[in-house]
């Protein structure tokens, strides 16, 4: 998969994460697996060449 899908995907599990945890809270196993997926998809982009400027730049700070 191309290196800027992987960072869609890592944005898109961010955001996931942060809307289970806003609903769910941080310590329901919602979030655990929510947060677990966004690590991994993190992880995965990172290995696919991605920096921290590339994925700070896909998900904007509000």
């Amino acid at each position: 998969m191309a290196r800027e899908a992987k960072i869609e995907q890592a944005a898109t599990a961010v955001d996931v994460a942060a809307t289970v945890i806003n609903n769910y809270g941080r310590d329901s196993r919602e979030a655990a697996g929510a947060l677990d997926a966004a690590r991994t998809a993190v992880t995965a982009a990172r290995a696919a060449g991605a920096t921290d400027d590339d994925l700070r730049a896909a998900r904007p700070c509000p």
